[in-house]
């Protein structure tokens, strides 16, 4: 992913407003998002999601999940684990498939 983050602080650079582009070609004309910041909300980081469902109707495209819910632990011994979207859509987190879990989320600035 790619931000325009001039003018930003060190958390609000992480919005839909500052994306320049995605791999998910939903994404920016997103109508509906529920989330997409660095705090993110039940402990969850770097979370860009569009519905919560009680965790099976969980849909998105990133986060960085706490375990609170079975599919944050799926794949992963983990308390928390880097989930993604791997299809060019936002997907739901429980379509095994359809996600990725990621080793390192890392932020260059240049």
């Amino acid at each position: 992913m790619s931000f325009n983050a001039v003018g930003t602080n060190r958390l609000n650079w992480f919005s839909k407003a500052k994306l320049l582009s995605s791999p998910w070609t939903d994404l920016k004309t997103a109508s509906i998002l529920r989330h997409f910041d660095i705090t993110g909300s039940y402990k969850r980081y770097f979370e860009i999601t569009y519905q919560y469902g009680e965790c099976t109707g969980d849909v998105g495209w990133l986060v960085v999940g706490n375990g609170l819910c079975p599919w944050e632990r799926h794949r992963s011994s983990k308390w928390s684990s880097i989930r993604f979207s791997n299809i060019t859509r936002k997907t739901n987190w429980n379509h095994f498939n359809d996600v990725g879990v990621a080793d390192v989320l890392a932020v260059f600035i240049r």
